[in-house]
């Protein structure tokens, strides 16, 4: 089963990173002039270095600048029109 190959490969982190972090329930999410709230939102291109760049930048805007995040995982690539959005 594939899946259970990814689980073993890819634990599961329940608590912070870095030991002064931000806790998740300090965190926020960014407001446009409109008053519409929204996290930052991170780009995955198809390649190996994109997905561990993301995940580290995810990591230190959460827990360093105190940001929620999102990571858009649903069309990968340097030119999908999901990297424009």
């Amino acid at each position: 089963n594939v899946g259970r190959v990814i689980s073993l490969l890819v634990p599961l982190v329940s608590g912070s990173c870095l030991d002064d972090a931000i806790p998740p329930a300090k965190r926020q999410n960014l407001v446009n002039r409109n008053g519409q709230n929204y996290p930052v939102g991170l780009f995955l291109s198809n390649y190996a270095a994109s997905f561990a760049a993301q995940h580290l930048g995810a990591i230190l805007i959460q827990e360093v600048l105190g940001y929620n995040t999102t990571i858009n995982d649903d069309s990968p690539g340097s030119g999908t029109v999901a990297g424009y959005y």
